[in-house]
């Protein structure tokens, strides 16, 4: 049946030119938000006074990808079964962060005092350049992206699951200073009110046959 709704879904000449479209966005981001990294990285920056910062942090990092990438994987391979789902999804996933790379911008964070740098090669190899970045606080990627995705689920099991791996990723965050609290509580809201007001203007690709939705 994926296999089918691949078949079909390639065989939309109109997809192709969303996909064109969105790829190009996709490129133009990534070196957008590369500099918005680099400037925040050397801007004037001031810490929050956290309430949640009680106990003294310790490192989480194998933990948090563990269970970062775990929420992904899970996602998408839901998602992937209906090719129209996953690049909807992905367009959601994109204006997220085309959102959040501007409120990086706007909101200068300083580190949280005591922070543990996560270590993350994934996401130091596919956007920091293995750069040691800090200053990526304001809202959090890990939490907004795996809530938004779970929003994308149908399925009720796999949507949970989701969302508990993305409640104890924030708590993880946090725990280790990676974010404060302020980041990890936001994320899901933002993720929300992007998911109710443009998820419809961002669902270009339409599932037309009985075929793709199953």
């Amino acid at each position: 049946m994926i296999l089918k709704n691949w078949k079909y879904f390639l065989g939309n000449k109109r997809n192709w030119i969303w996909l064109f479209f969105q790829s190009l966005i996709i490129f133009v981001f990534l070196k957008v938000f590369e500099l918005v990294i680099q400037y925040s990285h050397y801007r004037q920056s001031f810490q929050l006074n956290d309430w949640f910062f009680i106990f003294q942090p310790f490192d989480l990092s194998i933990a948090i990808c563990l269970f970062t990438y775990s929420g992904i994987l899970i996602a998408a391979g839901y998602l992937i079964r209906t090719p129209e789902l996953f690049f909807n999804a992905l367009n959601l996933l994109l204006a997220q962060n085309i959102i959040r790379a501007y409120c990086i911008y706007l909101v200068p964070l300083a580190p949280p005092e005591g922070m543990i740098y996560l270590n993350d090669p994934i996401l130091a190899f596919a956007f920091y350049k293995g750069a040691e970045i800090k200053t990526d606080l304001f809202f959090s990627g890990h939490v907004s992206n795996l809530f938004l995705l779970a929003l994308n689920i149908k399925e009720l099991k796999l949507k949970y699951m989701v969302l508990i791996i993305t409640v104890l990723v924030g708590i993880m965050l946090i725990v280790q200073r990676v974010h404060y609290s302020l980041d990890v509580i936001s994320a899901p809201l933002i993720s929300w009110i992007i998911y109710k007001t443009l998820g419809k203007w961002l669902n270009f690709y339409q599932v037309k046959t009985k075929e793709t939705i199953d």
